[in-house]
């Protein structure tokens, strides 16, 4: 009998020590680069959330010299109005703002969308982590991070929502499966049979 067991869980943040900014983009301009039916150069809309200029500035320059157009806002209820106005692809989520916190948008956000949201933060504990992503995140990253590895949790993120229909966001390699959605690895355990029961328990000849 086959069955699954959750062997460990996987936080997709990873805290560096640096931005890491890049001085160049990574692909030459105005060349595609086509997975499946997924144009990584596609331009698509990333709107960014926070209330730190310097930060609005560095992700804005960074994400535009990738290709992307980015978006700005400085709190929930402006981002909402960017929402509602602009359709972006993608929502880059600061948690510690005014006027509406990036936790109090999310659940906002996830009563009519299910749009991508990376959030990026300074607040570490497992306990914002969790919530975060219990309403509704795709992914976390706590600050401070490198811009690089920003780049490819975005453009995974929207690789895996990009998806053809009836296409599992799973990859299983043998007897270990990776779920991309729950962040979480698993191992198939097939129980023995009563031949195989009968066969361990039969004393080794001497």
């Amino acid at each position: 009998m086959a069955s699954s067991y959750p062997v460990s869980s996987f936080s997709p943040p990873l805290q560096a020590s640096g931005w890491g900014l890049l001085s160049q983009p990574e692909y030459p301009e105005g060349k595609a680069i086509k997975k499946g039916s997924y144009n990584l150069m596609m331009t698509r809309k990333i709107l960014v959330v926070d209330d730190t200029r310097n930060v609005q500035v560095m992700l804005q320059e960074y994400l535009q010299s990738q290709s992307f157009e980015v978006l700005l806002a400085a709190d929930g209820r402006e981002a909402l109005e960017a929402f509602h106005s602009q359709s972006p692809d993608l929502i880059l989520l600061d948690v510690m703002m005014p006027n509406m916190d990036g936790f109090q948008f999310l659940s906002r956000l996830r009563a009519e969308s299910d749009i991508p949201v990376i959030m990026i933060t300074a607040k570490q504990q497992e306990v914002d982590i969790v919530h975060g992503f219990e309403l509704g995140a795709d992914d976390y990253i706590t600050k401070p991070f490198r811009l690089r590895e920003l780049l490819m949790r975005i453009r995974a993120v929207m690789r895996r929502v990009s998806l053809p229909e009836g296409e599992t966001p799973n990859l299983t390699v043998g007897e270990i499966t990776l779920n991309r959605d729950k962040h979480e690895v698993c191992l198939l355990y097939t129980s023995p049979s009563p031949r195989d029961r009968t066969r361990s328990r039969m004393p080794s000849s001497a």
